[in-house]
């Protein structure tokens, strides 16, 4: 379990269940097959805390499961409808996983969960030590009732091309920076290897997909359904999916294949000041979790 003074301890969904003190926690869902040990030993050996990975959440294994069980559990109409096909067993159980994990928050008095799969890997290895104070905001918000997601990974290519909002910032020393943007809705985030989802977020998206209408990372469409009102990202990306690591939607490694339109990478250029310093980080050293707001 993770402790910072006068920030939020983030532990496993297993020890918050059973802390007497669930004012300050933020449980943590490592989300992975029972049988998946390999990935779980890889995990540690990438630094995650051992409570995380040993206290992981089961994931629904629907890879070899019969048309007639898949039925009761989506809406196959409507993903023939949306996507144009039918999704894959394995799409199926991992957007159970994660809305399981969505029901139990949304039945909890926690204001939030972070969510990682065991597919996640720190881009840096400050990562876990810049998470207390990076969702300390967050978790106040969550506490008022806010519906967001706000997803830890997003690779350059992925980030919005129109310039939006900064909303926090937070580091280790003074180069070392990572903020939180809101990324409104016309957006081209997935994937669902690191991400936190409010309470609020959680309840409506358990409300509206029962059953299960959507992959796991259709955040976008979410979005654009109104099941969260802000989606934010950090940038960088604090957590990135291992390349070596192998889909297991698909017991006969068959890969979901998404229609995404690639962006070119995109960034602002940063114009010196007359002090010869960078304006974008003059602008991040006055940032904290006291100059966030939705």
């Amino acid at each position: 379990m993770t402790k910072t003074k006068n920030r939020p301890r983030l532990a496993s969904w297993r020890d918050a269940e059973t802390d007497s003190d669930k004012t300050d926690i933020i449980p943590v869902a490592l989300v992975s097959l029972d049988d998946a040990t390999a990935r779980r030993a890889d995990l540690r050996q990438a630094g995650f805390p051992a409570d995380w990975v040993e206290g992981y959440w089961p994931a629904s294994d629907l890879r070899n499961a019969d048309e007639a069980h898949l039925a009761e559990i989506a809406d196959m109409d409507y993903f023939a409808r949306s996507i144009g096909r039918r999704p894959l067993p394995g799409e199926i159980g991992c957007a159970l996983s994660h809305r399981r994990v969505m029901e139990w928050l949304a039945n909890s008095d926690h204001p939030l969960v972070l969510i990682f799969e065991d597919d996640a890997r720190p881009a840096d290895p400050r990562a876990f030590d810049v998470l207390p104070e990076l969702l300390m905001p967050l978790f106040e918000q969550g506490r008022q009732g806010a519906s967001f997601i706000l997803h830890l990974g997003v690779k350059r290519r992925q980030r919005p091309k129109n310039i939006n909002r900064v909303l926090a910032g937070c580091g280790v020393g003074v180069w070392h920076r990572w903020i939180l943007r809101d990324a409104g809705k016309d957006h081209n985030i997935w994937r669902t290897h690191a991400y936190v989802i409010s309470r609020e977020a959680a309840r409506r998206t358990v409300a509206a997909e029962t059953p299960i209408r959507n992959v796991a990372d259709e955040f976008a469409r979410r979005g654009q359904e109104g099941l969260h009102d802000h989606f934010l990202y950090s940038e960088p990306g604090l957590f990135l999916p291992a390349p070596e690591a192998g889909s297991m939607i698909n017991p006969n490694g068959e890969i979901r294949r998404a229609n995404r339109k690639k962006r070119k990478s995109w960034k602002k250029p940063e114009q010196p000041n007359a002090m010869g310093k960078i304006k974008i980080m003059d602008r991040l050293r006055r940032l904290s979790s006291k100059t966030f707001h939705l």
